[in-house]
């Protein structure tokens, strides 16, 4: 028997009407992922099992159901669970939807989902390949984990989102809501984030524009002026993340996508011309 076939199995956690499927299919990965057992898994990888090779939609259920488990969802990425632009770097034909399903058919996000079971080491490792969706559904409420992190100034779920790529003006609006907030503050300053990843940036398969830098003028000088070099250092933080995510995602690959998108500038291609001549004298 194939691994990866389906098994017959006694379903215990609903599957509401309004799921494309009339009912789930469970195969032996999709099994021990219920019971969460990690062990099982990866043994279970080790004789072949595959993601891609698991039904989406009964995959997407059990997700809502195990988003609590850092063993789980551990294993899914050692053996290739991530994002659209994570499959790049990965190499892999394979990406996961940013979503899974609730028994009564409604989505959550998987970082929103996470984040509602407080499971804040699972959050790390999704944002880390990619996954930024923060909302998330109670039976058929639903919310906005990030505004609600925000009001409870968790800063370090914003800087997690911000060491994988994301720009502080996503939080603008935040500001003019939350003025005496502590993230407030603390992004206003402008910090140099250290990015562990670009897969968050918005300008990921485009030129990154430089920077606008504050007018110095007489009256607070050096403060102005420490913050344009606060700028100036994330502006090349943020280029050497896209740098190096090129490099890892391979230049072909990424002009694909740049192509995909828009038409390829000169620009673009310089950039890549650069990193490929700076690749050649390694």
């Amino acid at each position: 028997m194939d691994i990866n076939e389906p098994i017959p199995y006694r379903w215990t956690l609903g599957w509401d009407e309004g799921m494309v499927s009339p009912r789930p299919t469970v195969n032996r990965l999709l099994k021990a992922m219920i019971e969460k057992n990690a062990n099982e898994m990866e043994r279970l990888f080790q004789q072949g099992a595959s993601i891609k090779r698991t039904d989406k939609e009964t995959l997407q259920r059990v997700l809502y159901h195990v988003l609590d488990d850092y063993d789980v969802i551990a294993c899914l990425v050692r053996h290739g669970f991530t994002s659209r632009y994570g499959a790049m770097i990965r190499r892999s034909d394979y990406y996961a939807d940013d979503e899974c399903w609730s028994p009564y058919a409604y989505g959550s996000g998987l970082p929103g989902r996470a984040w509602s079971m407080k499971s804040y080491k699972v959050l790390k490792l999704l944002v880390d390949e990619g996954f930024e969706k923060m909302y998330f559904s109670i039976k058929d409420q639903f919310y906005e984990a990030e505004k609600l992190s925000y009001e409870r100034e968790e800063i370090e779920v914003v800087k997690l989102f911000l060491e994988n790529g994301r720009l502080t003006t996503y939080y603008d609006s935040y500001f003019r809501n939350h003025p005496n907030n502590k993230i407030t503050k603390f992004l206003q300053e402008r910090p140099v984030i250290k990015r562990r990843s670009a897969l968050l940036d918005p300008w990921l398969f485009k030129k990154i524009p430089e920077p606008q830098l504050i007018k110095v003028g007489f009256f607070g000088k050096k403060a102005a002026q420490e913050k344009n070099d606060r700028i100036l250092a994330d502006y090349k933080d943020r280029v050497a993340a896209q740098k190096r995510f090129i490099e890892q995602a391979g230049i072909d690959a990424w002009q694909k996508e740049v192509k995909f998108n828009e038409s390829f500038s000169a620009e673009l291609a310089d950039m890549a011309e650069e990193i490929r001549r700076n690749r050649s004298k390694r």
